[in-house]
């Protein structure tokens, strides 16, 4: 993720987001912070969901705290039912999560971060369907920065075994953002699996 700001500076605050969320899983929460900010203080509105990270990692609380911010705030009630759901999915709890999603769609139905949201939790629920749904609907919403959405519907096509449409994201993201690596190393993977299908398949399984 660094060498990646070095080489997309102007996609910063996603790498400095992911570097977050990577260092978030060493349990580097100080540094992960810092990371997040920085997301943050370059895309304001484009990383809200590094800003759900940066708010969810004490996730008990941060429930408590939103259903109460519901009661409270009910105009910016379609914020906290997304913070929420960002929540519940880090927890694992990807129903109550998708349903939290879904109030906030109803709310605001043009908030591309919680489509993301919505896509992450169908695709752990692998409902891969309603996850393509979801993030097909933040390329529409958000066409500059579909490539990153591109790149996320090639690993869940992946997960369908429908290489060839994969191979298309990928291709697609590439197209959008050229200097991106992480799309190209992803590229790799459906070509490889459409030449040892039986190989990938047991890694799926195991």
């Amino acid at each position: 993720y660094k060498k990646a700001i070095e080489l997309t500076p102007e996609f910063n605050w996603f790498y400095y987001g992911m570097l977050g969320d990577a260092l978030c899983r060493q349990s580097k929460y100080t540094e992960a912070i810092s990371q997040f900010q920085k997301a943050r203080e370059l895309a304001p509105e484009s990383a809200s969901w590094a800003y759900g990270r940066l708010r969810d990692y004490n996730y008990t609380e941060a429930i408590a705290n939103y259903r109460k911010a519901i009661e409270l705030d009910p105009e910016s009630a379609w914020f906290y039912h997304g913070m929420l759901g960002n929540a519940l999915s880090r927890q694992g709890k990807y129903a109550e999560a998708i349903a939290s999603y879904q109030k906030a769609i109803e709310l605001d139905s043009d908030l591309v971060w919680v489509y993301v949201g919505l896509g992450n939790a169908f695709s752990q629920q692998r409902n891969y369907a309603e996850a393509i749904a979801n993030y097909q609907q933040a390329i529409e919403l958000d066409p500059e920065s579909a490539w990153i959405y591109y790149w996320w519907l090639g690993d869940v096509l992946i997960l369908q075994g429908k290489y060839a449409e994969a191979i298309t994201n990928y291709q697609q993201a590439i197209e959008l953002e050229p200097t991106d690596e992480f799309a190209r190393e992803g590229l790799q993977e459906p070509i490889e699996l459409q030449e040892n299908p039986t190989e990938i398949e047991i890694e799926l399984i195991e």
